[in-house]
């Protein structure tokens, strides 16, 4: 049951952290994703998400936060 629930998780995950604007290279300056990215996150499967949010991860800490 317990991997049924982490499987709904990550169904829900979105990297959003509502600070939408993007940069000059065409990325969202706060959650790093691309256009396409964004405007398909809901149409990828889970591991898909998974992979993408862990590709995010790795562009560094310099994520802005909302306080």
């Amino acid at each position: 049951m317990a991997s049924s629930s982490l499987h709904q998780q990550a169904n829900k995950l979105s990297p959003c952290i509502q600070v939408c604007a993007l940069g000059d290279d065409g990325t969202c300056l706060g959650c790093k994703r691309t256009m396409e990215q964004i405007e398909n996150w809901w149409t990828y499967d889970a591991e898909t998400r998974r992979a993408t949010m862990a590709r995010l991860k790795t562009l560094g800490d310099d994520l802005p936060r909302v306080a």
